[in-house]
């Protein structure tokens, strides 16, 4: 049959079509794909139910190719071994879901040439287990599970701070039950992370601690409570980072313990657009709406700010509020902020002081989510329907917490005395010049039909950078410096820019109905 050049073009949309279908993009589609070596055959876990769904997830984001090459089983002859021969030049990245006996020396020896020559490598969960005499390998890992005895760990505080624990002190790797835990975002403009969501909760999985090893070129992009309460540390650690390897990218993963885990969307997230960055450098897939991130469309009545290239959705007279592209520290001025043009961003002008922003739209019972960053020594505040402030302030450092301090509920003003208020349960603060989230449940008040009040104003829960600071707290009225003295069943909500340098973005409030005993 002789084929038509209309009939080419439409099998060609056709073809691309279905691999968008698929969960892949015509960007992806449009990019030559991708060949991944995934690498099992030993393992304390269950590779063998892990393998057939990783390699799925892969080649269903429609960038990949995969060949899976599994090893000679545990305790092999060396005639067996004899065969086992990767081919590491024709793939772009190797995807270990292997911790057993040693490769051979002459493949461990094309593997190093392979990394420090630029090539790409995935260390899947317990993969971070092999070769612990392998020097090399052990440098690519940076943190893999060992004793305490065997390097160096890392992880963050409270405060996203890094910190650094010696070999020999602290514990060793390990993990306490399982439970559905919270993931946060902590390189959110790293190409993997980009769009993703500020945090998200995880499946029922294991949350690794005190991982050791080199410790060095590494780059967290996502860390994990490890509540002391499960058996963990009470530091943050690294569920997800990055590992440079002579030219060669490490991307590290320990979220999966087995298949179940691994359908979560968050765990097919970053393992697929890990895998590409691992390979390229550079990240095409999406992120998908389901993870809810800044690149996903807002749920059903959600209202995201800003929007458009100047002030919209808020009323009256913005003054000197700009919305931009990019805000920083300024050069030579701890205690100022600079901008780039461009959109997304609402930063209070050049001086740092203008009047406060009111939204558009009025509210209720809200779920919120707000980014905000502050120079050195600032103060803002964000008032749930215009009247009740959770405080936004440089709070870096700061022992002895009060409720003006950064994520406190501020207090009210009568009579030339201020009284209740109410502050964090613990310093969650940045540094100045970082983004830092607020994630709020607010319960508006309520009212009978004469209008008199039944119920108090609720801040359900307010989570700061990933902390809970406060929950159930019932404001009795509107705190101090509000837009009105009065209570109602909905009002604006309300930005002070009268205060000093504060810029915001990614203002997500979504309309919500709680009950009463939410």
């Amino acid at each position: 049959m002789k084929i038509t050049r209309p009939i080419i073009l439409l099998m060609c949309i056709a073809a691309v079509v279905a691999l968008v279908g698929q969960g892949g993009t015509a960007e992806a589609a449009e990019a030559k794909k991708l060949s991944v070596l995934l690498i099992d055959g030993q393992h304390r876990h269950d590779w063998k139910g892990t393998t057939p769904g990783l390699k799925e997830m892969l080649i269903k984001s429609g960038r990949f190719t995969v060949e899976v090459l599994t090893s000679p089983p545990t305790k092999s002859p060396k005639e067996a071994w004899a065969k086992f021969k990767p081919d590491f030049t024709k793939c772009d990245v190797v995807f270990v879901n292997y911790a057993g006996d040693p490769w051979p020396d002459e493949v461990k020896k094309a593997f190093e040439k392979y990394m420090s020559a630029g090539g790409g490598l995935v260390i899947y969960h317990f993969a971070n287990n092999a070769f612990p005499k392998w020097d090399e390998w052990n440098k690519m890992n940076a943190l893999g599970w060992r004793n305490n005895k065997f390097g160096d760990n890392v992880a963050m505080d409270d405060a996203g701070k890094i910190v650094r624990t010696p070999k020999g002190e602290g514990p060793g790797a390990g993990h306490g039950p399982q439970w559905a835990f919270e993931v946060t975002n902590r390189a959110p403009e790293h190409p993997v992370m980009k769009g993703m969501p500020a945090k998200w909760t995880h499946a029922k999985d294991e949350l690794y601690h005190g991982q050791r090893g080199p410790a060095k070129n590494i780059t967290f992009l996502a860390t994990a409570y490890a509540d002391k309460k499960r058996g963990g540390t009470g530091m943050h650690e690294p569920m997800i980072f990055t590992v440079s390897y002579g030219k060669g990218r490490v991307f590290v993963n320990l979220l999966g313990h087995a298949a179940e885990q691994n359908k979560h969307i968050g765990f097919k997230t970053l393992t697929v657009r890990g895998t590409e960055w691992a390979a390229t450098g550079k990240v095409t897939l999406p992120v998908p709406k389901e993870m809810g991130g800044s690149a996903a469309a807002p749920a059903a009545g959600t209202v995201t700010l800003p929007k458009g290239k100047a002030c919209e959705g808020f009323r009256g007279d913005t003054a000197a509020w700009q919305n931009v592209g990019e805000v920083f520290v300024a050069a030579g001025n701890p205690k100022a902020l600079a901008s780039k043009p461009g959109s997304d961003i609402l930063v209070n002008g050049p001086k740092g002081r203008t009047r406060n922003l009111a939204t558009k739209m009025e509210h209720a019972d809200v779920e919120a989510h707000i980014e905000f960053m502050v120079p050195k020594g600032s103060n803002s505040g964000v008032y749930f329907m215009g009247r009740y402030e959770i405080q936004v302030l440089d709070s870096w450092g700061v022992e002895k917490l009060k409720h003006g301090d950064c994520g406190g509920i501020y207090q009210r003003w009568a009579k030339g005395k201020g009284f209740e208020g109410h502050p964090p349960r613990i310093n969650a603060s940045k540094k100045p010049g970082e983004w830092q989230t607020f994630d709020v449940i607010f319960r508006a008040p309520r009212f009978d039909k004469s209008g008199k009040k039944i119920a108090k104003a609720r801040f359900v829960k307010v989570v700061h950078n990933g902390k809970v600071v406060h929950e159930n707290v019932e404001v009795t009225g509107p705190t101090r410096a509000a837009m009105f003295n009065d209570e109602k069943p909905t009002g604006p909500m309300m930005f002070q820019g009268d205060h000093g340098p504060v810029a915001y973005r990614n203002m997500r409030i979504k309309h919500v109905k709680l009950g009463e005993d939410k």
